[in-house]
C-alpha cells in the first residue's frame, strides 16, 4: 500500500498550480512574499524553487527565510503570510516617528524655556538696573547737598576767624562774638554749635552760653586741629557726643599768629536732626537705608534706628564695601554685596563727599541702600509664577503627547479594520459589479447609461442590436442625440435641457432614431438622472424599447411632440416670469420710494395708479403661470418622507434674517402625534415661507409671529393638516382677508408690500396639495393665515408621484 504524500508537499503543489495560474512562476511569487518553499525537515530549498533560482540566487534576491525553520513551519502550516519581522518593521518606524516627535517637542519645549530664562533675565538686568539708578541718584542728589553744606560751612568759619582777628583788641570782643555766633547758628542750616576755642582748649565765646568756659583740651577735636594747624583746611572730626549728649560730627579751621603758632580754632557743629530729616525725605521704600561716615568708618548719621548704626566702625571688616570704596579712590560706586552692620544682602550706591571748595582733613561718605530680597521681589513673584506656567505647559504637553500616541495606537489599529472593510467592501462591489455587468448585458431591452456630458458611458448588447452600432463606435464617442433624425434634434435638445435642470423629471416617451443603416425606427425611452448632493447629474440611466413593430403606421410622433412642447412652454415661462417679475419689482419699489415724498393729491392718484397697475400685472402673471403650469402636467408633488417639525424650524431658520431686521419673534407649537408623513417638502417650505413673509411685513417692530400645525382629520390614504401662521399686527378687516389671495387690489392693506402678491401662489400650492388657504382675524388681534395640505401616511407612501387632476369639480390628489 502506497504511502500517503506528506503535507508539505501536498501545499507545495497546490501553492506552485495557483501561481502559475496567477501567470507566475512559483519562486517568483515566493520571493515576492518573502516566503521560501523548504523542506520542513532541514530547511533544504525545494527543486522548484532551485530549478528556477538556485541557492545563491535565492540569497542574493534576500530570501534570508530559507535558514529560518521555524518560519518555513509556519509559512507551510498556516499558508503565504507576512514575514514575522513585518509588523515589527513597522513598529519600528512608528517607534522612530514617535520619538522624532518626543523629540520635535523637547526641542520646542527647550526653547520656549530657553527664550523664558532670556526674558527673565533680561528683566532680572532691568530691575537691577532701575534700582541702580534711583539709588545712584539719591546718593548723587545728598553727595551734592553735603559738598555745598561743607564749602558754606568752611566759609562760615572763615568769616568767623576774620571777626575775631578784627575784634582782637576790642574788651567786648567776647559778648560780641556769641551775639555773632548765635545770629549765626539760628540762620544757617545745618549747625547746631558755634564755638571759639583758644590755645589751651577753653571756650572763649559760643552761641550756647553752657559752653562757655568748658575745656576741651582732652578732646579728639582739639587734638586733630592743634596736629594738624592748617588754615587752609576744614578738619572734619570723627563723630563724638556732645556735653550736651548729642551724638554728631564737627567742622573746625584753626587760628594761627603771625609766625605760624597755634592759637586756637573755631568749631561748628553738625545739627543731625537736619540730616536726619533731610535723609528721610529721601526714602522712597521701607527697607531703604541712608547712612553718612566719617572717612575713618565710623557711621555719623543713620536713617536706620532698629538696630542704631550710629558709631559703628565700617572698616572694622577689610573686605567691607566701605573699605573697597575707599581703597579704589572712586568718588561713586555700585555694589550688590552684604552689609557690613547688619550682614544682609543689600544694593549699595556710595559716594564721598568733599567740599565743593577748599580741602578737607577727612572725606565723609554717603551710602544708599535696599535689601536686595526686596528689590527683587516683583521679579521673583513673576519668575515663580512662569515657572509653573512652564511646568504646568510641559506636563500638558506630557500628558497631551501621552494621550496623542493612545490615540495614533488606536487610530493604526481602527486604519488597518478600516483598510480590512474598505478591502472587503470593495470585493462586495466587484462581486455587486460583476452581478450587474450581467444583468445589464443579459437584458433583453436596451441599456444605455449617460455621462454628465451626455455621451454614452455603458451600452449593452441588446441596445447595440437596436442602433446597429458596435459598442466601440458608441461609447465616449456619440450622444442619443446624435443618433435622432436631423428633424427631431432641435425638439430634443430642448427636452434633455430641461429634463438635466428639473430635479425628480423622469422622460417617459416615444422618439425616433437613426439606425447606422440609416433607417428610422421608433423606440420607447424611460430614461432617469442620478445626482450628487448639489442637484448636479452624475450620470442617466435609460431602457430602450423597440416599439415599431408594436405601433405600425405611426409616425407622428404625437406623445413626444407634446412632451417636448410642454417643457419648451415651461422653460420660456419661467424665463418670461423671472424678467416680469424682476423689472415689476423695481417698478412698484420706486413707486414706493416716490410715495414716501412731497406730493400733490393729482401726482400721489397717479402713482397709486401706476403702483396699482403693476401689482396686478405681477398677481395675474403668477396666476397664469400657476394654471399653465397646471394644464401642462409639470405641476405636481413627489411624495417622500417628510418631518414636519424639521421642515418649519428650517423655514423659521430661512426667514430669520428677515425677522431679525425688525426684531420679530418667531415661535412654534406642534401639536401633530408623532410620527413621518409623506409629502412634497419644498412645495410645503415654499407655501409656508411666502405666509411667513407676509406675517413679518405686517408685524409692527418687537411684535411676535406663531407658526401651528394641528390636525385636521383623516381619509383612506392621507391625513389633513393644518399650518397656521398668526401675526400681532394692527387688526384687519375681515373682508379685506379674502383678499390677499387674490391678485393685488388698491384697498388691500399689503398693497406696498410685494409679499402680498405671493398668498395667490400659496393658494394654489396648497390646492395642488390637497387643501386649500385663507385667513382670519386673529382671537387677539391681527391676523390668522391658514394652509390646509394633504400629507401621505407612513403606511401609504410607497415613493408614488402625485398630479392635479384636470377637473372643475376643485382640487383633488391622484396618485
Amino acid at each position: 500500500m502506497a504511502s500517503a504524500e506528506p503535507s508539505w508537499r501536498v501545499k507545495t503543489r497546490q501553492f506552485a498550480e495557483a501561481a502559475d495560474r496567477g501567470g507566475r512562476c512559483a519562486p517568483f511569487v515566493i520571493h515576492r512574499t518573502h516566503v521560501v518553499l523548504a523542506s520542513a525537515r532541514r530547511g533544504r530549498a525545494t527543486g522548484a524553487c532551485m530549478a528556477c533560482c538556485g541557492r545563491r540566487a535565492a540569497r542574493r534576491r534576500g530570501c534570508r527565510e530559507t535558514a529560518r525553520r521555524r518560519g518555513v513551519r509556519d509559512a507551510f502550516r498556516g499558508g503565504i503570510r507576512q514575514p514575522a519581522d513585518a509588523g515589527s518593521g513597522a513598529n519600528r518606524t512608528s517607534g522612530s516617528h514617535m520619538s522624532r516627535g518626543a523629540f520635535v517637542i523637547t526641542l520646542i519645549l527647550g526653547a520656549v524655556g530657553l527664550l523664558l530664562a532670556t526674558d527673565l533675565h533680561r528683566a532680572y538686568r532691568a530691575t537691577v538696573s532701575a534700582e541702580e539708578s534711583r539709588l545712584v541718584s539719591i546718593a548723587s542728589a545728598i553727595e551734592r547737598n553735603s559738598a555745598e553744606q561743607l564749602r558754606a560751612s568752611g566759609r562760615m568759619l572763615d568769616a568767623l576767624r576774620n571777626d575775631i582777628a578784627a575784634l582782637s583788641g576790642s574788651a567786648d570782643r567776647a559778648e560780641r562774638m556769641n551775639g555773632r555766633m548765635l545770629a549765626l547758628a539760628d540762620s544757617v542750616i545745618g549747625v547746631r554749635t558755634l564755638l571759639h576755642v583758644s590755645a589751651d582748649g577753653r571756650v572763649l565765646s559760643s552761641n550756647r552760653r553752657e559752653l562757655i568756659g568748658e575745656n576741651f583740651r582732652g578732646s579728639e577735636r582739639y587734638r586733630l586741629l592743634r596736629a594738624g594747624n592748617d588754615p587752609e583746611v576744614l578738619y572734619v572730626s570723627p563723630p563724638f557726643t556732645t556735653p550736651l549728649g548729642v551724638f554728631t560730627t564737627s567742622l573746625g579751621k584753626v587760628i594761627v599768629e603771625a609766625g605760624g603758632r597755634f592759637d586756637g580754632y573755631v568749631l561748628a557743629i553738625l545739627d543731625p536732626a537736619y540730616f536726619g530729616v533731610m535723609m528721610q525725605s529721601l526714602l522712597y521704600a521701607d527697607d531703604m537705608r541712608i547712612s553718612v561716615a566719617h572717612g575713618d568708618g565710623k557711621v555719623i548719621f543713620s536713617t536706620q534706628t532698629t538696630p542704631d548704626l550710629r558709631g559703628f566702625d565700617l572698616s572694622r571688616v577689610a573686605d567691607s564695601p566701605f573699605n573697597r570704596h575707599l581703597l579704589g579712590g572712586q568718588s561713586a560706586s555700585f555694589v550688590i554685596d552684604r552689609a557690613t552692620a547688619t550682614g544682609d544682602m543689600r544694593f549699595i550706591a556710595i559716594r564721598t563727599v568733599l567740599p565743593a571748595s577748599g580741602r578737607a582733613s577727612d572725606p565723609l561718605v554717603v551710602a544708599v541702600s535696599r535689601r536686595r530680597d526686596a528689590v527683587m521681589a516683583d521679579w521673583r513673584r513673576e519668575a515663580a509664577r512662569l515657572g509653573l506656567l512652564y511646568l504646568g505647559l510641559v506636563a500638558a504637553i506630557g500628558i497631551g503627547h501621552q494621550a496623542y500616541r493612545h490615540r495614533q495606537h488606536a487610530f493604526r489599529l481602527l486604519s488597518r479594520e478600516k483598510s480590512e472593510a474598505e478591502a472587503a467592501a470593495q470585493a462586495r462591489i466587484l462581486d455587486a459589479d460583476v452581478q450587474f455587468e450581467g444583468f445589464f448585458e443579459q437584458l433583453p431591452l436596451g441599456a444605455v447609461q449617460l455621462g454628465a456630458d451626455g455621451r454614452f458611458q455603458r451600452v449593452n448588447d441588446a441596445y447595440c442590436r437596436i442602433t446597429g452600432f458596435a459598442r466601440e463606435a458608441l461609447v465616449g464617442k456619440l450622444r442619443p442625440v446624435d443618433l435622432t433624425p436631423a428633424e427631431d434634434r432641435a425638439d430634443e435638445l430642448v427636452m434633455m435641457s430641461f429634463f438635466y435642470s428639473t430635479p425628480d423629471y423622469r422622460i417617459d416617451a416615444d422618439k425616433r432614431l437613426v439606425r447606422r443603416d440609416g433607417r428610422v425606427i421608433r423606440v420607447h425611452v424611460t430614461a432617469s438622472a442620478v445626482r450628487d448632493a448639489a442637484g448636479r447629474v452624475r450620470f442617466t440611466t435609460a431602457v430602450v424599447q423597440d416599439v415599431t413593430a408594436l405601433r405600425p403606421g405611426r409616425d407622428d410622433q404625437a406623445g413626444w411632440a407634446a412632451e417636448v412642447a410642454s417643457c419648451a412652454k415651461t422653460l420660456e415661462l419661467a424665463n418670461l416670469s423671472h424678467a416680469m417679475r424682476a423689472h415689476l419689482r423695481q417698478l412698484t419699489g420706486a413707486a414706493s420710494q416716490l410715495g414716501a415724498g412731497a406730493l400733490d393729491a393729482q401726482q400721489r392718484a397717479r402713482l397709486a395708479t401706476i403702483g396699482t397697475a403693476a401689482r396686478r400685472i405681477d398677481a395675474v402673471t403668477g396666476e397664469r403661470l400657476a394654471r399653465v403650469g397646471s394644464d401642462a402636467g409639470t405641476t405636481g408633488a413627489a411624495i417622500a418622507p417628510l418631518d414636519l417639525a424639521q421642515l418649519v424650524h428650517g423655514v423659521m431658520a430661512a426667514v430669520g434674517d428677515a425677522a431679525a431686521a425688525k426684531a420679530v419673534t418667531l415661535h412654534y407649537a406642534h401639536d401633530l402625534p408623532p410620527g413621518t408623513f409623506g409629502g412634497d417638502a419644498a412645495a410645503l417650505a415654499a407655501l409656508l415661507g411666502c405666509c411667513c413673509h407676509a406675517a413679518i411685513a405686517r408685524s409692527p417692530s418687537g411684535g411676535s409671529i406663531t407658526i401651528r400645525s394641528e390636525p385636521g382629520g383623516e381619509d383612506a390614504g392621507s391625513t389633513l393638516v393644518w399650518l397656521s401662521v398668526q401675526d400681532d399686527g394692527t387688526d384687519i378687516d375681515p373682508a379685506f382677508i379674502e383678499q390677499l389671495f387674490r391678485p393685488a387690489d388698491p384697498a388691500s392693506p399689503w398693497r406696498h408690500d410685494s409679499a402680498a402678491g405671493d398668498l395667490v401662489v400659496v393658494r394654489q400650492l396648497a390646492r395642488l396639495l390637497g387643501g386649500d388657504a385663507g385667513g382670519e382675524p386673529g382671537p387677539d388681534g391681527g391676523c390668522v393665515l391658514r394652509v390646509s395640505v394633504r400629507l401621505a401616511r407612513e403606511e401609504d407612501r410607497g415613493g408614488r408621484h402625485l398630479t392635479r387632476r384636470r377637473s372643475n369639480q376643485g382640487p383633488a390628489i391622484s396618485t
